[in-house]
């Protein structure tokens, strides 16, 4: 959280589920369903028959009328594919909710910056599922990385994902969009903001994806993305390099129910206090942009500067 400031939590928060399919029931029931400060009461999803059995299982109540959930509930919580979040999301905002938004944000980087513009002119909180941010052990190896004086890493996320669902928004996107966002969501926060973009070769960019990126501490980092190897267990691993030594962290085992915990208790503060979180929104639209620059730069086969929109400076 980006504040100092202790708020005492006015529990319980009435949370609304907006989707109910893999991810919703897997994730966001067990981590919302029997919740002290912060508990699911409703859910919404363009399946009705999905919606009733999650709302079921956690005793709440599913909603045929995603605007009357809205009015129903303190916060809403997404786990929908991008392009509907972005447009739902747009929806509980005027209603004065604050969001818990999945990654990336939005399908398109248009989409994304007019969320960010509805969030901004309703004033309301935001919090980014970037889950692998609410694990201690990845806090652990930010401070411990940081410390090595940094000047390179690689960042790997390979899975078989596409093959056990090829039709899925993931299928259709290819990894940047789905992997994407947590790879640099996780180097920035170790080597700073990226500035420069080149592809290792053109491709399209939904099979294979590898890229080096420059960032504006004048380290560089490279990155190699993939949702179609046939592995029985996905790997997602960054090891950094530094003139005081390496440390590497192994991203797919640091998801447990306390990294979900956390990310819960931060969204109750966020949501009952409306202060900004480090991973609202805003952070969204910057990843969103990145993504997009990583995407033409595969596509064309060429070096991309970036020059931040939001932030009024270089880098994304």
């Amino acid at each position: 959280m980006v504040t100092d400031s202790v708020v005492v939590p006015q529990s319980p928060l009435a949370v609304g589920l907006v989707g109910a399919g893999a991810w919703a029931r897997a994730t966001y029931g067990p981590t919302f369903g029997h919740d002290r400060d912060a508990r699911l009461v409703a859910v919404w999803s363009r399946s009705p028959s999905n919606a009733r059995r999650l709302a079921r299982a956690y005793d709440a109540e599913a909603f045929h009328d995603v605007d009357e959930m809205f009015r129903r509930v303190d916060a809403v919580v997404f786990a929908v594919p991008p392009s509907v979040q972005a447009r739902l999301a747009i929806r509980a905002a005027t209603y004065g909710r604050p969001l818990l938004l999945e990654k990336p944000i939005a399908d398109t980087v248009t989409h994304a910056e007019r969320l960010a513009a509805a969030v901004s002119s309703a004033g309301v909180a935001t919090q980014l599922a970037l889950s692998w941010r609410y694990a201690d052990v990845v806090a652990d190896f930010i401070g411990t990385s940081g410390s090595l004086s940094p000047i390179a890493a690689r960042a790997l996320f390979v899975s078989g994902q596409v093959l056990r669902d090829s039709n899925s928004w993931r299928g259709q996107a290819g990894p940047l969009l789905d992997y994407g966002p947590h790879v640099i969501d996780l180097l920035e926060a170790v080597l700073g903001q990226v500035v420069v973009i080149s592809p290792s070769r053109p491709t399209t960019h939904k099979q294979w994806v590898s890229l080096l990126l420059e960032h504006m501490t004048g380290a560089t980092s490279e990155v190699a993305l993939s949702s179609c190897i046939p592995l029985r267990r996905y790997r997602a691993e960054v090891e950094v390099f530094g003139h005081y030594g390496s440390s590497r962290i192994d991203c797919a085992s640091c998801l447990t129910p306390q990294t979900f915990a956390k990310m819960r208790a931060d969204f109750t503060i966020t949501a009952q206090s409306g202060l900004p979180h480090q991973l609202d929104v805003r952070h969204g639209v910057h990843l969103q942009r990145i993504i997009d620059a990583c995407r033409r730069a595969v596509s064309d086969g060429e070096r991309i500067e970036l020059v931040d929109q939001h932030r009024g400076e270089q880098g994304c």
